[in-house]
């Protein structure tokens, strides 16, 4: 920098000569002053604020706080007594509550009335639901999500016949796909396993933090069904019945289900089964007047189809249909 000093006031220097060391000595002393500046703000230590442990502790404490009370509010809605027998057992010893909403005293053939006549009366009423559980894929007249998606637009329908996802699970349905909306489809063992897993499975992801309880949940029940299928099929043939026979199309499901033939329905003449030991199904109770046919055989297990509201758990009402079963003598 001296000697640019004493180059500008030589007199031999050029007037453009001595314009030009002028810009330099202009750009050397406008390029040192930014790099010093920069290498002083490098080497000034940073500062890092850090939350005392205290506070850090009660955001923790807050954020679970919150978690827990999200979760004690939240409640599941369904409509049909199968769905709220199987809801209600996965998400036991969870603080997620299952209401079943239609009136207890409706049958499963008068619950589309009261959907379509009697909830919107009540709709005001209802809680914000966090999810839906239902089987509108095979029975579309018990459809609820678009009224309850009125309350609660992040409602979570979960279809427990077919599962909402790519190559999802579905449960099995009898061959007369006309009538599959009046088949109780549920009284197949292995459907009752499908709608278990379908159900079970987006439970856990709605609520993740209980996800581990409602997959124990779901083994339990899993183990109920095939206990009461096998013993099912057992008490059938200690019992030695030579068929199944039921005038009721519904229950047409379970009869397909078990190991014994089918040997009459509605359409069957009663000469067809004379000298056979037809076992009839049915879900009503015993009248004083019967058929021939069932007059002949003498023998009919009634059992509970969940067309009602039944107020136990999954296994009692499996357990239930066995006694009424072991009622029946040889």
């Amino acid at each position: 920098m001296f000697r640019q000093n004493k180059a500008l006031n030589s007199p031999r220097l050029s007037q453009h000569k001595r314009a030009k060391a002028t810009l330099l000595l202009i750009g050397s002393l406008c390029c040192t002053q930014p790099l010093y500046a920069q290498s002083t703000t490098l080497d000034q230590p940073t500062a890092q604020i850090q939350a005392p442990a205290s506070i850090q502790t009660t955001a923790s404490q807050t954020a679970n706080s919150r978690k827990a009370q999200q979760a004690s509010g939240a409640r599941v809605a369904t409509a049909l007594p199968v769905t709220y027998l199987i809801t209600q057992s996965l998400l036991a010893n969870t603080p997620v509550a299952v209401d079943y909403l239609p009136a207890k005293r409706y049958p499963v053939s008068r619950l589309p009335y009261w959907l379509n006549k009697k909830l919107p009366l009540k709709q005001d009423q209802l809680p914000q639901y966090s999810g839906l559980v239902t089987v509108a894929s095979v029975w579309p007249q018990l459809t609820l999500y678009p009224q309850l998606r009125q309350q609660n637009i992040r409602i979570v329908p979960v279809d427990a016949a077919v599962q909402l996802k790519p190559q999802g699970a579905k449960v099995s349905l009898v061959a007369d796909k006309d009538r599959a909306d009046q088949h109780y489809f549920w009284l197949a063992p292995d459907n009752l396993k499908v709608m278990n897993r379908i159900i079970a499975e987006d439970l856990s992801l709605l609520w993740p933090d209980h996800g581990q309880q409602i997959r124990r949940n779901e083994q339990s029940n899993d183990q109920s069904i095939s206990r009461f299928q096998l013993d099912l099929d057992d008490k059938l043939w200690q019992q030695e019945w030579d068929g199944l026979c039921s005038i009721q199309e519904e229950l047409k499901p379970l009869l397909l289900s078990l190991s014994l033939p089918v040997l009459g329905d509605s359409a069957t003449d009663s000469t067809e089964l004379e000298g056979m030991r037809c076992l009839w199904i049915t879900d009503k109770k015993p009248k004083a007047e019967q058929s021939a046919t069932q007059q002949s055989s003498a023998q009919q297990w009634t059992l509970n189809s969940l067309n009602r509201y039944y107020g136990k758990d999954l296994n009692s009402w499996l357990q239930s249909n066995l006694k009424q079963l072991d009622k029946l003598t040889r």
